[in-house]
């Protein structure tokens, strides 16, 4: 990595959009970066007061070297504030989970305001308990030139209507599955293509034959495939 003078630019940051990974330039300007997938990859170069360039280049088997000279500009800055924080890894496969609840939270029906007599967040009557599950898994795969993407997210929700008495007058309970598996062929610097497929499978039940039933049982089902073709032309 260097100037147009072929002085290295000492520092720089070069990254990776996907997979997520960077590197810095050590003192004579030189990265490495291991464990490259097979296929074509955008490189972010960054280095203050030079123009930040997005280049696409596509990973062939064995050492692949690149070569950059970066343009200066002219910043003008005013005052700044310079902070700090933990850096976090990002890594290719990720897993989520999550678990909401609200105790007692607050219904308005015309006929319960004449009731409301104070400003209060406890609630005693006419209020709904809810409870939400989330899993979502996101996952990068690579095989040869082939890159899967890969997402799975399952979501639980169990909702309690309460009115006067310690027993709930509805109670229901929806499910949610989607998914989406995405396909990037090879390619190169110029052109992409993708193909998928992507769906949802949902299913919502009123359970233990409560006194109300506000929303009819249901089961859901969607299902589509994607195709997407870019070229990119340069003049």
């Amino acid at each position: 990595m260097s100037d147009k003078n072929a002085n290295p630019l000492v520092g720089t940051s070069v990254y990776l959009t996907d997979p997520k990974i960077g590197v810095l330039c050590n003192q004579e300007g030189d990265y490495v970066l291991n464990t490259l997938p097979i296929d074509k990859v955008f490189i972010q170069l960054t280095y203050l007061s030079y123009n930040t360039e997005v280049v696409a280049f596509v990973v062939q088997r064995g050492v692949n070297r690149l070569n950059f000279n970066l343009k200066e500009i002219i910043v003008e800055v005013q005052e700044f504030v310079v902070s700090g924080g933990m850096v976090s890894a990002l890594r290719n496969n990720t897993v989520k989970f999550s678990y909401y609840y609200m105790q007692e939270l607050g219904m308005i029906y015309p006929f319960v305001l004449p009731l409301i007599n104070e400003r209060n967040r406890r609630n005693n009557i006419w209020y709904q308990d809810p409870h939400h599950h989330l899993v979502a898994l996101q996952n990068k795969l690579y095989l040869g030139k082939l890159r899967f993407d890969i997402n799975v997210a399952w979501q639980g929700n169990v909702r309690r209507a309460y009115a006067k008495t310690p027993t709930p007058f509805v109670e229901r309970r929806l499910n949610t599955l989607t998914y989406e598996t995405k396909v990037h062929l090879p390619s190169n610097e110029n052109s992409d293509c993708i193909l998928g497929i992507q769906g949802m499978e949902q299913t919502n039940r009123n359970i233990n034959n409560r006194d109300k039933k506000r929303i009819p049982g249901a089961d859901i089902s969607r299902f589509g495939a994607l195709f997407l073709r870019s070229t990119h032309f340069i003049s």
